[in-house]
């Protein structure tokens, strides 16, 4: 164990993660304590904490977007930041990730991409000679030591410390939405597909509409993956001199269109249009209006208008 000189700790000021909360989503967690020991050849992490902290474990699932770190002195100091995950049994932890940084003098923030789970804790193993970071603790502070490196996907047994200790590194966790292992809020600019991790694209469409005896067919492709609307309407002719001319509307089900795949559409008939084409001389049609509608994952809705002519069958 090595004692970090109290000059230096004493010339350098820190930012508690007691501080209010901003009105982000993102959610911190863990100790931004100053380091005052350093531990060789040993993973540390905090079991327990002092009351009015902020949480030592993760306290919700996401994407660990950020981890933090403050050292005390002016020359750089490399540690490695581990996920460890409890197994369940007493102290256990699995290692699930780790990044290594070289800290400078001041308060650290890193940013990263890691997946991390409600429950899980970070840990600290110092790369250099000198060892992991620790903290001199307050009552409740409870620190755990593994001796060597505790390597990514090993299971490890710690081993509670004496006196009150703490471990000096903090993450900053953002919500995922859609899965795809991107932080909503500073890594993911489409948070409603796992598709696009950029701005999410409007989606742009492709329609073709031909007309049969029974139906008019509409064959659609789209740019990305959407939810696509076929309706169409016709306008059908006086019956007599006192009749009047009555639209029709007709609609296809609702369908998801995959990129790259066609989509077909059935606007099937009804009996009153079937038999005014029937009645009506083959040189004359009666004009489909067909409108094609998609939303993209945001909600943003494009149309394309055709127009089918629906001739006689008489």
């Amino acid at each position: 164990m090595k004692k970090l000189s109290a000059l230096a700790i004493a010339g350098t000021a820190l930012v508690s993660l007691a501080a209010a909360p901003s009105a982000s989503a993102a959610t911190e967690f863990g100790s931004l304590c100053t380091p005052t020991t350093a531990m060789s050849n040993i993973t540390l992490v905090q079991l327990a904490a002092a009351p009015g902290g902020a949480p030592l474990a993760a306290p919700v699932s996401g994407v660990l977007t950020k981890w933090k770190s403050s050292f005390p002195a002016p020359a750089s100091f490399a540690q490695k930041m581990k996920i460890l995950r409890p197994t369940g049994a007493p102290n256990q932890f699995q290692t699930i990730a780790e990044d290594s940084r070289s800290l400078a003098a001041g308060e650290n923030v890193f940013e990263v991409r890691l997946p991390i789970k409600a429950g899980d804790r970070l840990g600290l193993y110092g790369i250099t000679p000198a060892g992991a970071l620790a903290c001199t603790g307050k009552a409740g502070d409870v620190t755990a030591e593994f001796k060597g490196d505790a390597t990514t996907g090993s299971v490890n047994t710690f081993t509670p410390l004496g006196p009150a200790l703490a471990v000096p590194v903090a993450g900053v966790i953002e919500p995922d939405a859609d899965g795809d292992g991107y932080g909503d809020e500073t890594q993911d600019k489409c948070p409603q597909s796992a598709a696009f991790q950029s701005e999410c694209p409007v989606v742009s469409l492709d329609a073709l509409a031909v007309a049969g005896r029974g139906s008019a067919t509409a064959l659609v492709t789209t740019s990305t993956r959407a939810q696509v609307t076929v309706t169409g309407t016709v306008r059908l002719p006086k019956a007599g001199k006192k009749g009047k001319a009555k639209t029709l509307r007709l609609s296809a089900p609702v369908q998801t269109v995959e990129q790259g795949r066609l989509g077909r559409f059935a606007l099937i008939f009804p009996k009153s249009l079937k038999k005014t084409l029937k009645a009506m001389a083959p040189k004359t049609s009666l004009a489909l209006t067909v409108t094609v509608a998609a939303t993209d994952v945001v909600n943003r809705l494009t149309t394309t208008t055709l127009l089918v002519k629906l001739r006689g069958q008489g």
